[in-house]
């Protein structure tokens, strides 16, 4: 009788455990929903990885590159970097590495910053793979920005830049609600 009871107990356990799962799963999917059609959200951002390229290789023998980043992927989870969107406004400052193509020096602008509207704005269903595609290009100055962004159902992000005066880069994080705005009413 004992081997029943605790049989039951777990099953009912792991059946509880799966339905939570679900559950927190189908929020994840009508999130990503709602932040493709709304295009309103915000990005934490976790990893840059730039492009590969002999240069950039080269610092990987010098002792430049903080530890636990390698030249193909920095953590920037504790860099004050952000991306914003809100419907066709995006607000982002994100850490750059990588290799200039042309243009002035880093003097200006060290990372890839925009604060303004967007050009080109595309949101596309990936039936296949199920993710949105986020897509929109920007200029600032004499430089300018093409954003690939992946939008995942479980919130993870990709983020593609490729802009007209330095080399690709790609980062890494997951998509959240924009945070409340000072003397916003909380829900």
């Amino acid at each position: 009788m004992r081997k029943v009871i605790s049989l039951l107990i777990c099953l009912f356990s792991m059946y509880s455990c799966q339905v939570a799962k679900i559950e927190a799963s189908q929020n994840k999917k009508q999130l990503q929903k709602e932040f493709a059609e709304t295009l309103t959200f915000s990005i934490e951002l976790e990893a840059a990885s730039p492009m590969q390229t002999t240069a950039f290789n080269s610092l990987s023998n010098t002792n430049l590159i903080a530890p636990g980043n390698t030249v193909g992927r920095f953590n920037i989870s504790q860099t004050s970097a952000y991306f914003r969107m809100e419907g066709d406004q995006v607000d982002m400052s994100l850490p750059y590495f990588g290799e200039r193509r042309m243009g002035g020096g880093y003097n200006d602008d060290n990372g890839i910053e925009y604060k303004g509207k967007t050009d080109d704005l595309k949101v596309e269903f990936n039936e296949k793979k199920k993710y949105y595609r986020i897509s929109f290009s920007a200029q600032k100055n004499t430089e300018s920005f093409d954003v690939n962004i992946q939008l995942f159902q479980n919130l993870n992000i990709q983020m593609f830049i490729n802009t007209s005066h330095r080399s690709n880069i790609r980062y890494d994080g997951y998509a959240e609600e924009l945070p409340k705005k000072e003397g916003e009413a909380v829900d």
